[in-house]
């Protein structure tokens, strides 16, 4: 699943690796991106529900399928918060996020102090409302770290150390409060959800020793 701005094109280097292995692979585009329908963009909050239906689209084609979710920055946001739904299939085995945020709304916060140097308030506090009444959602709701509370589907976390969009520590937040099977890598040296370019082989080991292990849960 792909990140903010971004498309299913985006995500064909990881659909490679996978196909490689055997696996099937589906790379949707979110809402408001690629070829799909949408006027805003949900930070993962309504993408969610969507992916639930690629799940059940999935099992309509293959009852007996073992489904990972794989998803980068605003992506792993999704999956996190498809991991902690309550309608979530148990033939889902494993999730890794990669460079996923605590919430939408703590990201921006951060990025208006560190990358723009203002105030988060008065403006997140004047964009809630607006959002809820454009969008249809606080972007507060939009929450991977509460919704993982909700989730014991085994989990791996992958982060940049050098990311500055969405900061490392966020990557620590989320490993140390879920309570779930997991796993964490951290890529010395990697910006944002380039990992994988920066330590391929690191990356795709870790990956799929992860899904292993995950199925042996």
């Amino acid at each position: 699943v792909h990140g903010y701005t971004s498309s299913h094109a985006s995500m064909q280097d990881f659909a490679y690796e996978f196909y490689q292995r055997g696996y099937s692979v589906l790379t949707p585009d979110l809402r408001a991106h690629g070829n799909s329908e949408g006027e805003y963009i949900g930070m993962g909050l309504n993408d969610s529900k969507d992916i639930l239906s690629w799940i059940e689209y999935i099992n309509d084609k293959n009852p007996d399928a073992e489904i990972v979710l794989h998803g980068v920055s605003m992506g792993a946001a999704t999956v996190m918060i498809t991991a902690g739904d309550e309608e979530l299939p148990e033939n889902v085995v494993a999730v890794i996020e990669d460079s996923g945020y605590t919430s939408a709304y703590q990201m921006m916060k951060e990025q208006l102090e560190t990358r723009f140097s203002l105030p988060s308030f008065p403006i997140l506090n004047v964009a809630e409302p607006v959002g809820r009444v454009k969008a249809g959602y606080f972007l507060s709701d939009a929450n991977p770290m509460k919704s993982l509370e909700n989730s014991e589907v085994p989990m791996l976390f992958i982060h940049g150390d050098k990311d500055t969009f969405v900061l490392p520590y966020m990557q620590n937040e989320l490993y140390d409060s879920y309570k779930g099977y997991k796993e964490t890598l951290t890529i010395k040296g990697a910006e944002h959800v380039a990992s994988r370019n920066l330590e391929p082989d690191t990356y795709y080991n870790k990956v799929f020793s992860f899904i292993d292990n995950a199925k042996n849960q």
